[in-house]
């Protein structure tokens, strides 16, 4: 009785079996297969089983894992995974398979369940080619492609990161937050803007932003992104993108700055014209008057004033008219920067001693000539070292070095550092502009620096200003080269 119980509960469980939608194979534990449901032939392009009962498992499913059967082999209880059977004409179909221990009229066996899945990896691979694609186009772009959640944290992040930023994307996806790398002067007035933003779900439009690159230096990125919504509207995070604008910003800033000197010039040399033909009377009769008078005159002196003042106010007029570029000693020429320097320290060295500054010299021998105005350039040290004298009013050190430069090649540098009181940030943009001065009445004329800027300016050259309030300041010149230097006057 007990026995045909048996049987007929197999049959029924055969019987379910044979009408799944689902390839089904039966497989005795000596890993030959005993039965296969109609779903399991037609995936294998077979009309019946004959041919297939008896077979190994392993000549129809998973013929590359012989003898690594999850359950016989290597005792799990169940296994789903996706795996290859082999239809009647040797093809791979890609399976996604479950696989476990099986009572059938008290026998253990094991059951095989499958779906053929080529449609699914057909999707899979398009999808998968599509991400390579994007990813690729991602990866050789110059903008930076990015994602976050709705509170900030990096989900995305191209390559291009660690050109712009100097991270890798592993550094920022799900670790830092997009506000963690603003620059920090600006970060909580910005990372507040940019909530606010988050809670309108506004879209993110030419957004211009300083952050702080890897290394420390500060990289100004231009963002645009839009808000990422669920089919119900809510709020997931942003995707955008960012390009480094760092080098457009310098250049607007310096076209800006040539523009406003340009103006200035022009108006300076018509002052500086119209100034200096009565300027030089009355320096002259002035001059004339002194030598005349006697010892104890009482014109004496009001006249060595009135000299001495217009002897100040022809100073004046001459930096000017360089400033103009009204000045007529322009000629270039094949320049030894080194021999140049020594020469405007020279002229340094007895001011520093009287004001308690140490001069240190660091002139990097070998450097190759530029094509320069020798006045000019001792101009621009002698000015930029007085200034650093100026700041330092308990004494300090002044160096002045000069090197090829890294940073920019095919240029040489000149560095100026102090140890003075340093530049407030508030006026460090300013500081080129002419007439711009935070000395005392009568003490500066604002048009130091800005000679500095004109001529470099002049010869191909850049100004770049380091400075932190009571550690000092650097400024360094960059100069081209001799042969950049003459390509650049081709050019012009």
């Amino acid at each position: 009785m007990k026995k045909k119980q048996l049987q007929r509960s197999s049959e029924i469980k055969l019987n379910i079996l044979d009408k799944m939608p689902v390839g089904v194979l039966i497989i005795g534990k000596d890993k030959k297969i005993r039965r296969a449901n109609a779903a399991a032939l037609k995936m294998m392009g077979l009309n019946s089983d004959k041919g297939l009962i008896g077979q190994e498992c392993h000549q129809k499913v998973c013929p590359a894992l012989r003898g690594q059967c999850p359950i016989l082999d290597l005792g799990k209880t169940v296994d789903n995974s996706e795996k290859i059977l082999l239809d009647s004409t040797g093809c791979q179909v890609p399976i996604l398979k479950t696989v476990m221990l099986f009572d059938l009229a008290g026998e253990e066996v094991l059951m095989e369940m499958f779906v053929d899945i080529t449609e699914h990896k057909k999707v899979e691979n398009e999808l998968k080619k599509s991400e390579e694609r994007f990813q690729q186009v991602a990866d050789n772009s110059q903008v930076w492609i990015w994602e976050t959640d709705s509170v900030g944290l990096y989900t995305y992040s191209n390559s291009v990161v660690e050109k712009v930023l100097g991270f890798k994307p592993e550094e920022l996806v799900g670790r830092k937050y997009f506000f963690d790398l603003f620059a920090p002067n600006i970060k909580e007035a910005f990372k507040k803007a940019a909530f606010e933003a988050f809670g309108r779900k506004d879209p993110i439009k030419g957004f211009v932003n300083p952050n702080i690159h890897k290394n420390g230096n500060t990289v100004i990125l231009e963002t645009n992104g839009v808000p990422l919504l669920d089919n119900e509207g809510k709020f997931l995070g942003y995707r955008g993108t960012d390009i480094d604008i760092t080098e457009r910003k310098r250049f607007e800033a310096a076209l800006m700055q040539s523009e406003k000197m340009s103006a200035v010039g022009q108006l300076a040399a018509g002052i500086a014209h119209e100034i200096n033909n009565p300027l030089g009377i009355i320096l002259g009769f002035a001059q004339s008057v002194v030598k005349r008078i006697k010892e104890g005159d009482p014109l004496t002196l009001p006249l060595k004033t009135i000299e001495r003042e217009a002897v100040r106010c022809k100073d004046l007029v001459q930096s000017l008219l360089v400033f103009s570029r009204s000045s007529q000693n322009e000629k270039l020429e094949e320049l030894d920067l080194n021999a140049a320097m020594e020469g405007a320290m020279a002229l340094i060295l007895s001011q520093t001693r009287t004001r308690n500054v140490e001069l240190i010299r660091e002139l990097r021998s070998g450097l190759p000539r530029i094509n320069a105005n020798q006045i000019h350039i001792q101009q621009v040290l002698i000015n930029l070292a007085n200034n650093a004298i100026d700041a330092m009013p308990e004494g300090g050190t002044l160096t002045i070095s000069t090197s090829l430069s890294a940073r920019q090649p095919g240029h040489v540098e000149i560095r100026i550092r102090d140890t003075g009181t340093g530049i407030p940030k508030e006026i460090q943009k300013k500081i080129f502009d002419p007439f711009f001065t935070t000395k005392e009445v009568g003490k500066g004329t604002g048009l130091g620096l800005s000679l500095v800027y004109e001529i470099v300016s002049k010869h191909g050259g850049t100004v770049e200003l380091e400075s932190e309030e009571g550690k000092g300041t650097e400024f360094t010149v960059f100069l081209p080269a001799q042969s950049l230097a003459a390509s650049l006057k081709v050019v012009s």
